[in-house]
């Protein structure tokens, strides 16, 4: 299984919400995602094997902490190394972009990812709770 890793492009719109979809993960609509394109679309990667898009990753920069999520892959690709791979990739961005610490958001439950995680090196923080709000009329 020999997926390359590249950048999101928005014509993968279709295949990326399919793959989310069927990990469990919310679907971004396509405005949202044209949203974070304009800001750092080098942190949006996927992973594509012979045209099929197979894992995906969304990370962001806010100017100092990086920060990773929706990452999914594929069913056939799981324990294969590709997740480490996403990871990586986005990684290495967020350094050249200057990122000082980078944050992975994990769902509680999700026991395969938190070890994936930890064994990337990420340390669980259990005194810090992460709240949210929607700043647009669809999202309140």
């Amino acid at each position: 299984m020999g997926a390359i890793i590249r950048q999101f492009r928005m014509e993968d719109y279709d295949a990326v919400a399919a793959l989310w979809e069927s990990a469990g993960i919310r679907v971004d609509s396509r405005e949202d995602l044209a949203f974070k394109l304009r800001r750092d679309p080098e942190l949006f990667v996927l992973a594509e094997d012979q045209g099929r898009i197979v894992g995906v990753l969304l990370g962001a920069f806010d100017g100092r902490l990086g920060s990773i999520n929706r990452l999914a892959v594929a069913e056939a690709y799981r324990r294969s190394g590709l997740a480490s791979r996403l990871i990586e990739a986005v990684e290495e961005r967020l350094i050249e972009l200057g990122a000082r610490r980078v944050w992975a958001w994990i769902e509680p439950e999700n026991d395969a990812s938190r070890a994936l995680f930890a064994r990337s090196g990420y340390e669980e923080w259990a005194g810090v709770v992460t709240v949210s709000k929607g700043l647009t009329p669809r999202q309140r």
